[in-house]
């Protein structure tokens, strides 16, 4: 099972975790296989947050 650690501050100038690099975390990952989504983060950027869920939403595998 894949597994993705969504930890820290989502998109700001500063932010651990952006869209960009969801999209590259989730290019190295078996394709068609359930993603563990872990999630630990005070906010961030709205629009980033919405571009991730989006790429998790179109995830062919399913995301727990």
């Amino acid at each position: 099972m894949n597994e993705l650690w969504l930890y820290g501050v989502i998109g700001s100038e500063d932010a651990e975790v952006s869209a960009l690099w969801v999209r590259d975390e989730l290019a190295k990952m078996t394709k068609g296989s359930p993603v563990l989504l872990r999630i630990n983060s005070p906010g961030g950027v709205v629009a980033e947050a919405v571009a991730i869920h989006t790429m998790l939403r179109q995830w062919t595998g399913g995301v727990d």
